[in-house]
């Protein structure tokens, strides 16, 4: 009991303090917003994570002074329009706010819409959980994954050089060697000729075998010719390796300033998508687009093929199919990039890959 309250006004002031203790002992913040996103609410622990006091907060206009605002993005109507298109999502959206002392840190926020007692909506209510720390592990574990990844690359291109330059090199030479020795048949009985002309054919195979091993470990192209070069090309050859699929290419990309690890990576997902679509959609039509768009590196590649059920493939984590799409899936992740698979039975499928593009 409540003393010096009635009966309505201890239910009342009991509820309030329930209320406030609960909100006070969650581990997140959390902040409140009529519906012309004005402040109306914030928790100690969003105090304490911004480093303004409530009462600074209620009394700041729109935008509040945590929400980042640059001349070159105007990020606040952004990050309202991700609030509102969140509401239903149980992944939220992170984002970077301000500290009153002028440091940035992120957050991953959800939200709820926040109803009168005729079920109108009146604002929102969201929760913010610091994960400025789990970001920063992020960035370093990538920073090392892609040394680790362009280490590889490197060894790649030694092998692959060496295959060239001493295998394929030999293989060159005997070839030659062998027409030279077929071309002079007035020398040479016929079971002679037959054995050459058997083993140029052999070596001529295994010469086309070791460049296309060579190509595999590394695509010299990309770093010879560029990624747009590299890109046509592989469809040229996509396109003579399976001449029932027609491939329609789209690029509208300027790759000056692409690290040259997102160039082989982008030309990587390219092949396997390809490969992915020969082997199991039998489609008859390949349309790849490459491009850029506002800050981003965009891959797409769609087929008219079989299809398949997503969930199904992402089960069957054995399948050829399955650990294809993983590990484009993972290559795109782990350049802080985005993957997106489009796939029904009877509908064909449709890969979508997104990295950022640092725009200085």
């Amino acid at each position: 009991e409540i003393k010096g309250y009635r009966p309505v006004e201890q239910a009342l002031v009991a509820e309030h303090i329930f209320r406030k203790t609960i909100e006070e002992s969650i581990g997140v913040g959390i902040a409140g917003f009529d519906s012309n996103w004005k402040q109306i609410y914030a928790n100690r622990i969003f105090c304490d994570m911004v480093g303004w006091s409530a009462a600074e907060m209620m009394n700041a206009p729109f935008p509040q002074p945590y929400l980042i605002q640059t001349s070159e993005k105007v990020t606040v109507p952004r990050l309202i329009d991700l609030i509102d298109s969140s509401v239903s999502s149980p992944k939220g959206i992170e984002y970077q706010f301000q500290r009153k002392n002028g440091t940035r840190f992120w957050v991953l926020i959800h939200s709820n819409v926040l109803s009168d007692s005729d079920g109108e909506s009146i604002g929102q209510l969201i929760s913010i959980a610091d994960i400025d720390d789990l970001k920063k592990a992020e960035d370093t574990l990538r920073r090392l994954s892609t040394r680790l990844i362009d280490a590889q690359e490197r060894e790649r291109r030694l092998v692959a050089q060496d295959l060239h330059d001493s295998i394929g090199g030999r293989l060159a030479g005997i070839k030659y060697g062998l027409e030279k020795m077929a071309a002079q048949k007035e020398t040479k009985d016929t079971k002679t000729i037959s054995a050459l002309d058997d083993l140029i054919a052999v070596v001529r195979s295994t010469l086309e075998e070791t460049q296309r091993i060579t190509k595999n470990l590394h695509p010299s192209i990309v770093d010879d010719l560029g990624l747009l070069a590299a890109v046509r090309g592989y469809c040229r050859e996509f396109q003579q390796l399976y001449p029932h699929i027609t491939v329609d290419l789209k690029q509208e990309l300027n790759e000056a300033g692409l690290p040259d690890s997102l160039k082989i990576l982008t030309y990587r997902v390219l092949q396997e998508a390809l490969n992915n679509a020969a082997k199991h959609s039998r489609s008859k039509n390949v349309s790849v687009a490459l491009r850029h768009h506002a800050d981003r590196l965009e891959l797409t590649v769609a087929d008219d093929g079989k299809g398949f059920d997503e969930k199904s493939v992402s089960i069957a984590s054995g399948a050829a199919s399955g650990m294809g799409l993983q590990g484009m899936r993972e290559r795109a992740e782990l350049f802080g990039g985005t993957f997106r698979l489009e796939s029904g039975i009877g509908r064909g499928t449709r890969i979508f890959v997104a990295w950022p593009i640092d725009p200085k």
